[in-house]
């Protein structure tokens, strides 16, 4: 009886080596296309998410300084670590995705048995994304009123979602219960050029972010410095003060 032709140790050996060429080749391809469609994917949902952010944007408005003011002046009724908690929930709510577009990023962190927690949203720069215009206030210290600031940084942000610009711009709203906003700072900071980003303009606003900024502007290398201490005001007055920040965000962002 004759042998199977395709289980001669010719044809095995043929198979083998189709194989052995095949298995790579089918490897490559499969990751290709893996790559292929983890970019189209990642792209529609940035394109999505943009969209979503678009839909969500408003210009600087008295109506929306009034509720911020409000709300953030009811709060102050409170004690201060329920002052705290509020404050930073209403953070938290008003940045995210629901009301803003931003997908917020929150920092946490432990101090004797306390959960600080910090914030930030960025809109990714078109063209020097690792160039970073920092937008900044802080909340929670007993001893002062960062009321004004929220609310502008808030407007900003708002009038900003959706509209990337040639540099990134990073609104960060960070725990200043401690007396100051420095160490949630200083750990942003490093994480920011652990990733190789850096700050080329700094935009601090009220006075839990003044100190630091002040310190800031002296070291070796920082960028330029916006301070505006936004002592309170009517809705009305701090609708030019927020018109004026959102000018100089603007402007910074998108100067080559």
């Amino acid at each position: 009886m004759n042998a199977d032709s395709s289980t001669s140790p010719g044809n095995q050996g043929k198979w083998l080596r189709f194989g052995l060429v095949a298995f790579p080749v089918g490897l490559v391809l499969l990751g290709a296309a893996s790559f292929w469609f983890y970019f189209d994917n990642k792209a529609k949902k940035e394109k999505h998410t943009y969209r979503h952010a678009l839909a969500l944007r408003r210009d600087v408005d008295t109506a929306s300084l009034s509720r911020y003011l409000a709300i953030l002046g009811d709060a102050a009724k409170l004690s201060p670590e329920e002052r705290r908690q509020t404050v930073s929930s209403f953070v938290q709510s008003t940045l995210g995705p629901e009301n803003m577009g931003y997908d917020l990023k929150k920092a946490v962190e432990t101090d004797r048995g306390t959960e600080r927690a910090s914030y930030h949203a960025s809109l990714d720069g078109s063209r020097r994304p690792s160039d970073v215009v920092l937008v900044l206030a802080g909340y929670g210290d007993a001893q002062t009123s960062d009321d004004a600031a929220l609310s502008v940084l808030f407007s900003v942000a708002q009038a900003m979602t959706g509209t990337p610009r040639v540099k990134t711009v990073r609104f960060a709203v960070l725990d200043a219960s401690t007396g100051g906003i420095r160490p949630p700072f200083e750990r942003m900071d490093y994480d920011m050029r652990k990733s190789g980003d850096r700050v080329v303009h700094l935009v601090a606003l009220g006075p839990s972010a003044r100190v630091l900024a002040d310190e800031w502007s002296r070291s070796p290398g920082a960028g330029t410095v916006t301070i505006d201490l936004l002592p309170f005001q009517t809705a009305d007055e701090l609708k030019t003060r927020a018109d004026a920040v959102l000018k100089v965000v603007v402007d910074a962002a998108d100067r080559l």
